[in-house]
């Protein structure tokens, strides 16, 4: 019998519920949350945990392993967050930064809940920016509370946002648990809290020269139909007494964080005293140019459209900008990554544009008009750039004129001949093109360079303070002389002296006997002292010391001209920042 051939099999096809599931759309926001969550947890261990970092870390860890941890000044979110990491795998420098990465993937992927307000394209764009906004990123890779801060923010928006429109019970379960979680973050939430209430009082207040009387008398009337739910108010009450209570005290194991709790306001207070050590200013402006230059120039026209159209999202978010900017300048504990409270209403105004822009591209094939300002836009961005460099390499003033002075005025020829020939909307939409490309390529690079490159010649301004690799050269020390003296690497005792050691008793945790005193009185029976590399301890002939650079704080004082185009391009500083050093007495 001959067996006749089979024809081949047809794939079966997706199921039509599959199909409504896993839109282009869901398909561009898990691409975006994907790449959100690797680039904040690539390498998330590059470089020790910093000294304010590490006394987070060491205690939650001591609660972890049931001991009494001193008062210490923490978020208790974070706190609660790391206990449990610590109890379920092993302490590490990642795993202690593991929840404020999370924190900041999630951040970028709840503009998806705001498509109808924004829409779609919009809330893409948004997302894309949030994700790898240079700020969010420095501050999702590092132990601090501001990007659970900046999630309950956003989330509280959200939540007030649709229940203006028509959301009932599901947001205000929103907005509960979003005000628990950010009242137990970080002192930058009440930031946050204060301009939502002071927006909404000025807001309301100039609805009339706005035109957004209709909004504010819809709202009125949503909020007198919710007032009549008390119902709704009570479940809204316990989501939020309920997670504040257990995340607050660690799941009933940390009672202190409440009072952890209730420090985050008075040291939100204490940020805006000014000292020596204050920036400036000057930085602040300067700084948000540079690391936040796609959401600060797209985030204006996004600003200029949402009043012209008489969008509250958008006006609402203009003012967290507007006050976001006003507080970090008059605030005198201000820190570079304390950007991130800017970055996400710049990302809000800057995505509306850019969605627009997208939705005028799709509608509307480029012309010849846009395709030459795009092509010569690009040879005259890669020349100058080269020039750039080329000046940040050498000195010679020459490149530097090239880049910023012919490039721009080739291009304003260009875009002269354009309009000459009657295409105003073409040179328009072609020169938005360009910048948000510019734009873009600038954000990617100041990401990858402000948390994603560890090097110790490298100092980024949003990550200028940073542990040394010294650190991890005093673990491996100790783990050697243990060996080598007891047979065990964790077998050696360890005296730390001083408080500016105190922080290390994070990266000595594995270790036995590790025991801490303010002040050095005799080295007793360790064979290992550790103290700050300003103090000489009586230790005689029979211990042997080694200097080591533990910590740095680099500012950017004094670049300017060829010292900065270097910095910029290659975040290599024009001196080695001062460091802190400690020294390692081992017994001979």
């Amino acid at each position: 019998m001959s067996a006749r051939a089979r024809a081949p099999e047809r794939a079966e096809p997706i199921p039509a519920e599959w199909q409504k599931v896993f839109t282009v759309e869901v398909v561009l926001y898990l691409a975006i949350g994907l790449a959100a969550l690797l680039v904040r947890l690539w390498r998330l261990d590059a470089w020790p945990l910093s000294p304010a970092e590490a006394v987070q870390a060491w205690r939650a860890w001591q609660i972890a392993h049931g001991q009494s941890p001193a008062l210490a000044p923490y978020s208790p979110l974070l706190m609660t967050a790391n206990i449990v990491c610590f109890a379920l795998f092993r302490a590490s420098d990642a795993t202690a930064r593991l929840w404020p990465a999370l924190f900041g993937a999630a951040l970028a992927l709840l503009p998806a809940l705001l498509r109808r307000q924004m829409g779609r394209s919009a809330a893409l764009m948004t997302s894309f920016l949030l994700a790898f906004s240079p700020s969010l990123l420095a501050a999702s890779r590092s132990l601090d509370g501001r990007t659970a801060a900046l999630f309950a923010g956003l989330l509280l928006l959200i939540a007030l946002c649709r229940l203006s429109e028509d959301g009932g019970r599901r947001e205000m379960r929103w907005g509960a648990v979003a005000l628990a979680f950010g009242l137990l973050s970080s002192p930058m939430f009440y930031s946050v809290l204060l301009i939502f209430i002071t927006g909404a009082i000025v807001l309301w207040g100039a609805r009339r020269r706005l035109g957004m009387e209709e909004f504010w008398a819809s709202a009125g009337r949503r909020w007198e139909e919710l007032r009549g739910r008390p119902a709704l108010w009570r479940e809204a009450g316990l989501l939020f007494v309920g997670p504040f209570l257990l995340l607050g005290t660690a799941l009933l194991l940390n009672f202190d964080g409440l009072g952890a709790a209730a420090d985050l306001l008075p040291a939100w207070g204490r940020g805006f005293a000014w000292g020596a050590e204050s920036y400036g200013p000057l930085v602040v402006l300067w700084s948000l140019a540079l690391y936040e230059t796609a959401g600060l120039l797209f985030g204006i026209a996004g600003l200029v459209m949402g009043i012209r159209r008489r969008d509250a999202l958008s006006v609402f978010a203009g003012w967290w900008l507007v006050g976001g900017l006003l507080l970090s300048l008059v605030s005198g504990g201000w820190r570079p990554a304390d950007l991130a409270l800017l970055a996400v209403p710049a990302a809000l105004l800057a995505g509306k544009a850019l969605g627009e822009l997208a939705e005028w591209t799709a509608r509307e094939a480029l012309k010849e008009a846009e395709w030459l300002i795009l092509l010569v836009g690009a040879v005259l961005g890669v020349f100058g750039y080269l020039g750039f460099v080329h000046y940040a390499r050498t000195g010679q003033l020459l490149s530097l004129l090239l880049a910023v002075v012919a490039c721009p005025l080739i291009l304003l020829v260009v875009t002269g001949v354009v309009l000459i020939w009657g295409e105003r909307r073409r040179a328009l939409r072609g020169l938005a093109l360009l910048a948000a490309g510019g734009s873009i390529l600038l954000l990617v690079h100041n990401a990858w360079f402000s948390s994603l490159l560890a090097d110790v010649s490298r100092h980024d301004l949003l990550t200028a303070a940073r542990a040394e690799a010294g650190v991890r050269d005093m673990v491996e020390l100790a783990q050697r002389y243990g060996s080598q003296v007891r047979g065990d690497p964790y077998s050696a005792p360890i005296l730390l002296v001083g408080d500016e050691v105190e922080w290390l008793r994070w990266a000595l945790r594995d270790f036995r006997r590790v025991e801490y005193v303010r002040r050095f009185g005799s080295a007793g029976d360790f064979p290992i002292v550790i103290t700050p590399g300003s103090l000489q301890p009586p230790l005689g002939e029979s211990f042997v010391g080694q200097d080591m650079a533990v910590y740095s704080d680099w500012r950017p004082a004094g670049m300017e001209g060829w010292t900065l185009a270097r910095w910029l391009v290659s975040r290599v500083p024009p001196a080695s920042p001062p460091t802190e050093t400690i020294i390692f007495w081992a017994q001979r």
